[in-house]
């Protein structure tokens, strides 16, 4: 199953409307729509919170064991995420504010 059949799977077992999810992401119900319909791919703090909120972990969102490629993630992106996936919530925020600094000074260095 691809990640946007297995968000709007999980999305209608929790009885949520799109609306509703979108709140909970403060974000658009245009962007679940987007994400369901696999226009357009969450990024990994989305995914983290998607994850969080159906009590999933990211490997079963985005179901990458099964289909890799379908995510178009690449291969370091999907191994950050295995890791990613495992860390306590209070880590991953620290991992993901970490990750900004060096993306930051990665710009500044190009």
């Amino acid at each position: 199953m691809s990640f946007s059949d297995n968000l709007k799977k999980l999305r209608k077992q929790n009885n949520y409307s799109q609306s509703d999810l979108a709140e909970m992401l403060k974000t658009t119900q245009q962007n679940i729509s987007l994400y369901e319909k696999g226009t357009v791919a969450p990024n990994i703090e989305t995914l983290t919170l998607l994850a969080d909120c159906f009590e999933v972990s990211v490997d079963y969102l985005i179901d990458y064991k099964k289909d890799p490629n379908h995510t178009g993630l690449s291969k370091e992106a999907l191994d950050l995420l295995e890791i990613f996936d495992e860390l306590p919530f209070n880590k991953k925020v620290t991992s993901i504010e970490i990750l900004r600094v060096l993306k930051d000074t990665s710009a500044r260095e190009d």
